[in-house]
């Protein structure tokens, strides 16, 4: 997996990082998320949680405010919450394809997301 230097940043700042469903068969702690090749992330701890039970910095670190309400960085859709708008990023990091109307719907705070914990490493070729 790699990361830009922006959003390993943000994972940072916020001691870690949210990805939609359940990724905790796709990283798990030791795991180095590369950033450059001297420089990376690794992972400390893997957890999948609800949208809802998701650390509020994770989710507020997704989305942005604006007068007009939450926008996701992906587009310029405002949701009416912080959760629906991260909820929508997350799906699109993923790839994944999605119906706006299910992001609207209060059912999406029920919605599995991964917590993957990080810490800055770097010379980190030996660990991988």
């Amino acid at each position: 997996m790699k990361m830009n230097d922006y959003a390993a940043a943000l994972a940072l700042e916020n001691g870690g990082f949210l990805m939609a469903g359940d990724a905790a068969a796709t990283l798990k702690k030791g795991d180095v998320i590369e950033i450059t090749s001297r420089a990376g992330l690794e992972v400390t701890g893997v957890e999948v949680k609800t949208l809802a039970d998701a650390p509020v910095a994770m989710v507020m670190a997704a989305a942005r405010r604006t007068d007009a309400g939450w926008v996701p960085y992906y587009s310029d859709v405002v949701y009416e919450t912080a959760y629906q708008a991260a909820y929508a990023q997350l799906m699109s990091d993923a790839g994944r394809g999605f119906d706006v109307d299910d992001v609207l719907d209060w059912q999406v705070l029920d919605e599995p997301v991964t917590v993957v914990g990080v810490q800055q490493v770097t010379n980190y070729a030996d660990k991988q």
